[in-house]
């Protein structure tokens, strides 16, 4: 890092807390929303969202850094050094009391493996610091799927995986360490296609058993890999699990095989309320 940049940064910094300090006054004191994600999930190769939502922000300034840097990526929209790939998108709207809501997001292109750590949404008050910390992943490999499926229903998982100069050569797919292999009678069908530096390989079982459950792996042959766990739940176990000797619904009961006819049952019980509400009329 060269002199002048270090004197550029530090006008920078300087002319933020100005004009954050000058614009202070009786201005609400901002706060970041509570639901910031924390940890974002990327394939290498796409566009990483790092949120920071912001309340009141006013004219304050935001710093985006990454931890363990000594120089800031963002100050506002303005590109601190020379990688293109970061950039800020705001998002503004007004919440239901009338609170100003920003979302002052950073956007980094191409993501790469070394941009794996946690990232710093700062914003520099009177009174203190305050920070919203992002941690950023990449993946190679994504798999994708069902997780939880019924026995006999379609098992389907989708591998993205990505290559450092282009696509994978290849993608092969493992259940618990055992090679998985289509079959000739089309009951378990392995695709593979690319997209642009991303091959997509998609696994499908027509009917899935119950020894179908387990560990998937999916690896390339650059060795990289990652891992699904997929359950299968035996439905027709669970839908005949009636309870014995639990006594049959109004609903349920049918004429002949000792039980009585629930429409006739249900008239005479009318009939006979009716008479003895009658009866005791007369009487009174």
């Amino acid at each position: 890092m060269s002199w002048f940049e270090v004197f550029e940064w530090s006008v920078l910094v300087l002319l933020s807390l100005m004009t954050s300090l000058s614009h202070t006054g009786d201005s609400p004191v901002p706060s970041f929303v509570a639901k910031n994600p924390q940890n974002i999930t990327v394939l290498r190769g796409k566009v990483a969202s790092l949120p920071c939502v912001i309340k009141n922000l006013g004219t304050k300034s935001v710093t985006w850094s990454k931890q363990g840097s000594g120089t800031p990526i963002l100050i506002d929209d303005f590109l601190f050094g020379n990688d293109p790939r970061f950039t800020l998108h705001r998002l503004q709207r007004v919440d239901e009391d009338g609170n100003n809501i920003i979302n002052m997001q950073m956007n980094i292109t191409n993501t790469k493996l070394q941009d794996v750590g946690i990232y710093r949404c700062e914003i520099s008050t009177r009174l203190r610091k305050m920070v919203h910390t992002v941690q950023l992943n990449v993946k190679v490999v994504i798999v994708t799927g069902s997780q939880i499926v019924d026995k006999g229903d379609e098992l389907v998982l989708v591998c993205n995986a990505t290559g450092k100069d282009g696509a994978p050569h290849a993608i092969q797919w493992f259940k618990d360490s055992t090679p998985i292999k289509p079959t000739s009678d089309g009951s378990t069908t392995i695709k593979d296609f690319k997209r642009d530096n991303t091959l997509i390989s998609i696994l499908e079982i027509k009917h899935s058993e119950l020894d179908d459950a387990g560990d998937y792996i999916c690896r390339t042959t650059n060795k990289d890999v990652n891992v699904l766990k997929v359950n299968v739940l035996d439905a027709d176990v669970s839908k005949s699990s009636v309870k014995r000797g639990t006594p049959p619904k109004v609903g349920e009961l049918k004429p002949g095989g000792g039980q009585s006819n629930t429409r006739h049952s249900t008239y005479l019980l009318a009939t006979s309320l009716f008479l003895i509400t009658a009866a005791s009329h007369l009487f009174v």
